[in-house]
């Protein structure tokens, strides 16, 4: 869209609409910083989505964006805008990743300049950093979405007046804070080690759970009782490289999680499931829609003869879960995915292309 065609006598939602439009554009950072640059009209109206989601990946950004929130005309307006705070350095380059760590007192002076933050992603910072960050740092009420390297060691304090959060990733595991029981909440979406989950879902109304780290068989087993002992129903499970026991040991506890709507799990078999077992254990999930499936395995794929062979399984055990709807198999090793579906008008499964 070419913004220079847009009259600027039209109502101030129409020109929004636009721009809307044009910050889908690939290019959209450039885009909407030239409309900005325009006129007044323009100009408020493409920094709010300019600044709305702010991604930085590297330090020389950060010093950018902060001397963008410091600007005597602008500033405040700029720091209002911000919804998303993200830092995305790349972890595979130590320099780039040092760099932006020395810019510690430059994201608190951020984090202390936004009011209406409502998602913060600030994971790359690794631990200590950011528990260092987390001492006196500014309380954020609007918060709901935290993506975090650990909880920090004052979370009672941390999270004392952002109980708006409906969302917590974290992947630390060690020792945890004390007070978890008297924090987050209204807590719906949670990623992080068995142990820390089955901490914060009992007495929360969580729905979905990840596991981020490789759980044992007494880990899952712990896990679905907490899960058991959300307020409301859990819809969404995925955890990641668990054995094949461990497979089995978790699909027995549809007595205890038949709510769930989706699942995800990546399993550690050493050859791949052609036979799709697994299958069979999906029995008393009563409710389940989706199911994705990874494993590692370095046999190569034979496409034909394995999607022939695991479409005769879905439908072989289609009376196992008769709301299946959707599965998606994954080889972890060569990244390949078969999408197959359920074609309710032929009552038979398909390959999807």
């Amino acid at each position: 869209m070419d913004i220079s065609v847009v009259p600027l006598s039209l109502p101030i939602e129409i020109i929004c609409q636009a721009l809307e439009e044009l910050s889908k554009n690939d290019h959209k950072y450039q885009n909407l910083k030239s409309v900005a640059l325009s006129g007044n009209k323009l100009h408020a109206a493409a920094e709010r989505l300019l600044y709305k989601s702010i991604v930085l990946g590297k330090a020389d950004e950060v010093s950018a964006f902060l001397n963008a929130l410091k600007c005597k005309i602008y500033g405040n307006a700029r720091a209002g805008y911000v919804k998303t705070f993200r830092l995305t350095p790349d972890a595979r380059n130590g320099p780039a990743l040092d760099a932006i760590l020395t810019k510690t007192p430059e994201i608190r002076m951020i984090l202390a300049t936004v009011p209406n933050l409502m998602e913060l992603d600030v994971r790359a910072l690794g631990r200590s950093t950011f528990n260092e960050l987390a001492e006196g740092a500014t309380c954020h009420p609007k918060l709901r979405a935290l993506t975090i390297p650990s909880l920090p060691s004052n979370s009672v304090q941390y999270f004392a007046d952002q109980v708006n959060i409906t969302r917590l990733w974290t992947d630390y595991i060690g020792e945890f804070p004390s007070g978890l029981s008297d924090i987050l909440p209204n807590l719906e979406d949670v990623a992080g080690p068995a142990a820390l989950l089955c901490e914060l879902i009992p007495g929360r109304p969580v729905s979905s759970v990840s596991t981020l780290l490789l759980p044992r068989r007494s880990e899952l087993q712990a896990l679905c009782k907490a899960m058991s002992e959300s307020t409301v129903h859990v819809t969404f499970f995925a955890t990641i490289w668990i054995r094949e026991l461990e497979v089995e040991a978790f699909l027995a506890m549809a007595h205890v999680l038949g709510h769930l709507e989706s699942m995800e799990i990546q399993c550690r078999y050493h050859y791949p499931p052609y036979d799709y077992l697994w299958l069979k254990g999906l029995a008393g999930y009563n409710n389940l829609r989706y199911i994705a499936y990874v494993y590692s395995s370095e046999q190569a794929y034979n496409a034909p003869h394995d999607n022939e062979t695991f479409l005769e399984a879905l439908q072989r055990n289609r009376t196992v879960c008769p709301t299946l709807e959707n599965v998606r198999v994954i080889h972890g090793i060569g990244a390949d995915t078969r999408r197959f579906t359920y074609a309710k008008q032929h009552a038979t499964w398909k390959l999807l292309p």
